[in-house]
C-alpha cells in the first residue's frame, strides 16, 4: 500500500468516518437561516461556499419544517455549523458532488490496485487511466489537508 494511500485511512474516528461527506467540487449552496418560531416572513438566505476536498459532517441534531421538511445540523471542516435540507444534501450526493469518505477511500484504494496491476502486467494504456483517476482523488484530497 502506498504511503498515501495508508494516509486516508487513519484520520476518523469510527463514528466520525460513518457520518462525514467529501466535496468531490467546489459548491454554492444555498442557505436558509430561520428562527424557532418560523414562518415564511422570517426565512433568510445566503450562500454557503463548499470548497473541493472540504469535510461535512452530519450531526444527530436535526429539525422538521412544515412546508419545508427535514434539516440537518452540518459542520464543515470542523469549523463552519449550518443546517442543510435533506433534498439537497441527497442532491449534491446525486449529482457526484459529494461522496461519502468510505465511498471516497475505496476508489482511492481501487485506483492504487489497479496502478499498481498495470505495472505489474506492464500495461501502458491501463496504467494511464489508474494514474490518471488517482491523481483525480488526490487532488481533491490535496485541497483539504486533514488527510
Amino acid at each position: 500500500m502506498s504511503q498515501r494511500a495508508y494516509r486516508y485511512n487513519h484520520n476518523f474516528s469510527k463514528e466520525s468516518f460513518q457520518r462525514s461527506l467529501i466535496a468531490l467540487q467546489h459548491i454554492e449552496h444555498q442557505i436558509e437561516c430561520f428562527s424557532p418560531y418560523y414562518n415564511q416572513t422570517q426565512l433568510k438566505t445566503g450562500i454557503q461556499k463548499i470548497n473541493k476536498g472540504d469535510i461535512i459532517e452530519l450531526t444527530n441534531q436535526r429539525k422538521f419544517l412544515f412546508d419545508i421538511g427535514w434539516y440537518t445540523l452540518v459542520i464543515i471542516n470542523n469549523e463552519n455549523q449550518l443546517y442543510m435540507s435533506l433534498d439537497c444534501l441527497l442532491e449534491h450526493l446525486e449529482n457526484d458532488q459529494l461522496c461519502t469518505i468510505f465511498d471516497f477511500q475505496l476508489e482511492v484504494n481501487y485506483w492504487q490496485h489497479q496502478l499498481d496491476k498495470s505495472l505489474e502486467e506492464r500495461d501502458r494504456e491501463k496504467f494511464f487511466t489508474a494514474s490518471e483517476k488517482l491523481n483525480h482523488y488526490n487532488n481533491i484530497a490535496d485541497f483539504n489537508h486533514s488527510f
